[in-house]
C-alpha cells in the first residue's frame, strides 16, 4: 500500500514540475541528450525524496 502511495506522490510531482522545465528546455533550444540527462538525474531525485 504504501509503494502505491510513493508511486502516486511522485507521478504527482512529476506532473506538477515536468511541463513547465520540459517547456523551458526547447524554449532554449537544448539539445535532446542533455534534456533526457536532466530528465533522468531528475527523475531518480525525486524518487529517492519521496522514499524519505
Amino acid at each position: 500500500m504504501s509503494v502505491l502511495i510513493k508511486t502516486l506522490c511522485t507521478l504527482f510531482k512529476l506532473y506538477l514540475i515536468y511541463p513547465f522545465r520540459i517547456s523551458l528546455y526547447f524554449k532554449d533550444i537544448i539539445y535532446t541528450h542533455e534534456t533526457i540527462i536532466i530528465f533522468f538525474y531528475n527523475l531518480s531525485f525525486f524518487l529517492t525524496y519521496s522514499e524519505i
